[in-house]
């Protein structure tokens, strides 16, 4: 008689604990905090003084950002070439 209760039980509170946990998206959150980061070192590397860090920086963040925004991409890339070619017509 114990053992049927025990059984029922374990069926009951088993399908009760499933219901209970939902699928987490963690790709979709992953996503978001690398676009987030993205975004931070974007802003941060305006702020820098070495030109060439600058140069460095958003060179790379252009390249990450080619993933998923090709456009933007396209014109931090132009940027970073104005910006040095600006630099070696002032070495001239």
């Amino acid at each position: 008689m114990l053992s049927k209760v025990f059984i029922i039980a374990s069926i009951l509170l088993t399908q009760i604990n499933l219901l209970a946990q939902q699928a987490v998206n963690t790709r979709n959150e992953n996503r978001a905090t690398a676009a987030h980061e993205l975004e931070s070192i974007i802003i941060e590397a305006k702020n820098l003084d070495n030109k060439n860090a600058i140069v460095n920086i958003r060179s790379r963040t252009a390249m990450l950002l080619s993933f998923s925004d090709p456009a933007r991409s396209e014109a931090m890339f132009l940027e970073i070439w104005k910006l040095r070619m600006n630099k070696r017509k002032g070495l001239r």
